[in-house]
């Protein structure tokens, strides 16, 4: 099953990968750029596919909650930190705002910032203020795929499992626009 979601990852990406290197005028740089990516977006599908299934752990939220008492229902999760890479963070938020319009209730926002003021703002920012949001401790480490230092999504309910993880990269916007499309219909059509 995973090996059949990276390679289906694959098959998505590399005619896109290639269709960008056609449109510019240094093929050989182009190409050393996109394979370069194209084998850190597989690395990521890769690492992805190791936490699938896995269970999450029922972290100490700030405002004194655990996680597991926030999810009643088959929800969408998106982890990021201050420090993950933004232009992810940007795009994938994008996507989740429209998608998610006006299902908020799908969607858990899991961060953490410095302060929480700081997030606040960066949510509103972002379009997400609506949403549900959570700040964990900075630099708390409970899940082994914190490890990775990039942002994620998954979806979840109250088993607390791990499903359909994906680490978006922001040179493959459609990539993440695409699964993000799939998982609201799965949510909001089809009960997941």
């Amino acid at each position: 099953m995973k090996i059949r979601k990276i390679c289906l990852i694959v098959l998505l990406i590399l005619p896109v990968a290639c269709q960008e290197a056609d449109n510019e005028k240094n093929h050989l740089n182009q190409i050393n750029i996109l394979t370069s990516k194209f084998e850190q977006l597989l690395q990521n599908s890769i690492a992805a596919a190791n936490y699938e299934g896995m269970q999450i752990p029922n972290i100490s939220l700030l405002d004194g909650g655990l996680l597991s008492k926030k999810i009643d229902q088959p929800t969408l999760i998106f982890r990021f930190s201050e420090s993950n890479c933004q232009e992810c963070v940007e795009q994938t938020a994008l996507s989740i705002k429209t998608l998610f319009a006006n299902n908020e209730t799908h969607v858990i926002i899991l961060a953490d910032f410095a302060q929480n003021r700081k997030l606040q703002i960066y949510l509103n920012k972002l379009g997400l203020s609506k949403f549900k949001y959570y700040q964990i401790e900075q630099g708390r480490q409970d899940w082994a795929i914190d490890n990775i230092s990039a942002p994620f999504l998954f979806i979840t309910d109250n088993s607390l499992k791990m499903d359909n993880i994906l680490l978006p990269h922001y040179s493959f916007p459609e990539l993440t626009e695409g699964y993000l499309t799939i998982i609201a219909d799965r949510l909001l059509k089809r009960g997941y």
